[in-house]
This record gives structure tokens, C-alpha cells and sequence, in this order.
């Protein structure tokens, strides 16, 4: 796995870089919470066994979204 940090900084240029990493933390912490209660309602509505398959089924469906919009040519890196 390679860590977001990474990415940004080796695709990026310098002066974009504060841009961006703002909106990856933004985006990650926006997306846990939503989830985290989300999947707590599950897990105390249907029991643990439900809860863990429900979230297992979101992680595998989005990560077949970003596999299916991920760009396929890959940039050069950035100085």
C-alpha cells in the first residue's frame, strides 16, 4: 500500500502540494464519518456478523469505482 502522502508528493508539484493534501484530509476525514456511525447503526440494528458484511460489501464496491475512474496513464513525476 502506498501511502496518500506519497502519492501527492511524488505527482505534484510543490507549489499545488498544501492544495491538495488539504483536500485529501478533508476527503478521508469527511468519509469516516460518515461511515464509522453508519456502520455502527448496522452492526446494532442487524448484529456484528451484518455490520461486517454491509462494510465489507461498500469497501469492495468502491473500490471497484475508483478502479473503474482511475486515470490510466500515469504522469510523470514532479521536481
Amino acid at each position: 500500500m502506498t501511502p496518500a502522502g506519497l502519492v501527492i508528493t511524488r505527482t505534484i508539484a510543490a507549489p499545488d502540494r498544501p492544495d491538495l493534501f488539504a483536500a485529501q484530509y478533508t476527503l478521508t476525514h469527511g468519509c469516516w464519518l460518515i461511515a464509522y456511525p453508519f456502520v455502527g447503526w448496522i452492526v446494532v440494528a442487524a448484529g456484528f456478523p451484518t455490520g461486517f458484511l454491509v462494510s465489507g460489501a461498500l469497501a469492495l464496491g468502491f473500490a471497484l469505482c475508483a478502479v473503474a475512474v482511475w486515470p490510466q496513464v500515469q504522469p510523470a513525476p514532479a521536481d
